[in-house]
């Protein structure tokens, strides 16, 4: 929907309109040339620039992910900013969503850890289900390896530590996996600090969850382990070692290791494949950082590091560091007692967090047109023997069933196993191969065809 506002400027206000990408943005006056700041939505144009949600005034989007679209904000009182991730209104009436939404906030809020980007507070206002977190003024990763191509092993390992550490808190403190790290997922402050972000689709493996189905695959494709594509309901951090042996490997070479269109065809290639050697793309990676590379990407998790606190010790030995100290003994569960539990109070749009915010630095996205208010519903609480009922559809929305699968998660399960067993990975092996040979005899071809004009033109002369 396209954004009206005026010129911020008192001798023009004139008015003009930007394309709602522009959301947050800045924007040129076409009269005046002035620069202006783009409403965070079409509704904030309209409200003046103003849209809030509980104590929080939203200023700008700031990105979008699976599990949400996310905001920069900043604290009523305190003026300190933070980011919110906001639930989608489409996911409002999907219990599933919910409890992962939930789970992602609890997750957050239950590690804290210098590598770990911190959580605040969760709420419902305005018909919005949303959390407040640390605000990262910096980049992803995914953004430094595009700006810069690749990254000295040096420092590679360096990020790949931090990252390690953090999967070892995580580890030791409810065994929680990340289950999709990948390098937009590793943001870097501009002090140089290393925060893993998204844990959106973490789960504890000492928690029995039903949110996610038996047989069903999780994560982004070029970063899974093999055994993520069929189960991921019962992978451990094998599976993130795993991805972060990917990430690895494109921060030292600029490209993934694997190529390939759709999720199946990364599962043969993930599954199959040699996995290649980044010598051949950046000669200059050491040989150790080779093996550290092809024991992270194992095929099979048995054969790689056993404990993030395994891949700690590694990468600091590579490093030259001193022997890490032995791991914190792990607690039983999440800290329950920073669990962030849902609630509002009868007064409408008050949010009544059970855990207070901290002071936070944060990162956020624009905000669709608000359905009306609603009561709320607990979510954070233990998860109760009947699913939470959906919230009521608006006119015209299709609300979408409990049982249909949460975003991010692909449905690949039967696909797979079909494909797999009608030998779908040999045929892809094999057209690759008479690919090659094709293109190797037509470079000799050229090469003899340029052979014989010479001998051609030489006799003549």
């Amino acid at each position: 929907m396209p954004i009206q506002f005026r010129c911020s400027n008192p001798a023009c206000r004139q008015p003009f309109t930007c394309p709602d990408k522009m959301a947050g943005q800045k924007a040129r006056c076409p009269k005046c040339q002035t620069v202006n700041q783009v409403p965070a939505s079409a509704a904030a144009a309209a409200s003046g620039g103003q849209i809030r949600l509980g104590p929080y005034k939203v200023v700008r989007k700031i990105g979008e992910g699976k599990m949400g679209a996310v905001y920069e904000a900043v604290q009523e009182g305190s003026n300190l900013r933070v980011a919110l991730k906001v639930l989608p209104q489409r996911m409002m009436g999907d219990a599933h969503s919910l409890e992962r939404f939930q789970r992602e906030a609890n997750a957050a809020a239950g590690l804290k850890h210098p590598n770990v980007i911190a959580a605040y507070e969760i709420g419902r206002d305005k018909g919005y289900v949303f959390f407040s977190m640390e605000y990262i003024d910096g980049e992803n990763l995914k953004e430094r390896v595009k700006r810069e191509g690749k990254i000295r092993a040096s420092e590679a390992l360096g990020i790949i530590r931090h990252v390690a550490q953090a999967m070892d808190h995580a580890w030791n403190h409810g065994k929680i996996i990340h289950r999709d790290l990948k390098p937009d997922n590793i943001m870097l402050t501009r002090e140089g600090q290393v925060k893993v972000a998204d844990l959106g689709l973490a789960k504890s493996t000492e928690i029995v969850t039903e949110v996610t189905a038996p047989g069903t695959a999780i994560g982004s494709p070029e970063y899974m382990a093999p055994e993520q594509f069929t189960n991921a309901r019962d992978v451990d951090c094998r599976a993130d070692v795993y991805s972060l042996g990917i990430t690895l490997f494109i921060m030292l070479t600029g490209r993934r290791p694997y190529q390939a269109k759709t999720a199946i065809e990364y599962l043969a290639l993930h599954r199959d494949v040699l996995f290649p050697d980044p010598r051949e793309l950046e000669p200059e990676v050491p040989e150790s950082v080779h093996r550290l590379l092809q024991r992270m990407c194992a095929k099979k998790p048995e054969e790689r590091f056993q404990t993030p606190r395994e891949l700690l010790s590694e990468v600091e030995r590579l490093l030259g560091m001193p022997a890490a100290s032995p791991a914190a003994q792990p607690e039983s569960a999440v800290a329950s007692s920073d669990e962030l539990t849902l609630a509002v109070t009868p007064a409408a749009g008050t949010v009544s967090p059970s855990h207070a915010p901290s002071p936070p630095e944060a990162a956020a996205s624009a905000l669709p047109p608000p359905a009306p208010p609603s009561a709320a519903t607990p979510v954070g609480a233990p998860k109760p023997s009947a699913s939470p009922a959906p919230a009521p559809a608006s006119a015209g929305e299709v609300t979408p069933p409990a049982s249909s699968p949460a975003a991010g998660v692909i449905d690949a399960s039967q696909e797979t196993r079909t494909w797999v067993e009608t030998g779908g990975a040999d045929r892809l092996a094999r057209q690759r191969r008479r690919k090659r040979l094709l293109l190797a005899a037509l470079v000799l071809a050229a090469v003899l065809a340029a052979a014989a004009l010479y001998f051609v033109l030489r006799f003549k002369a």
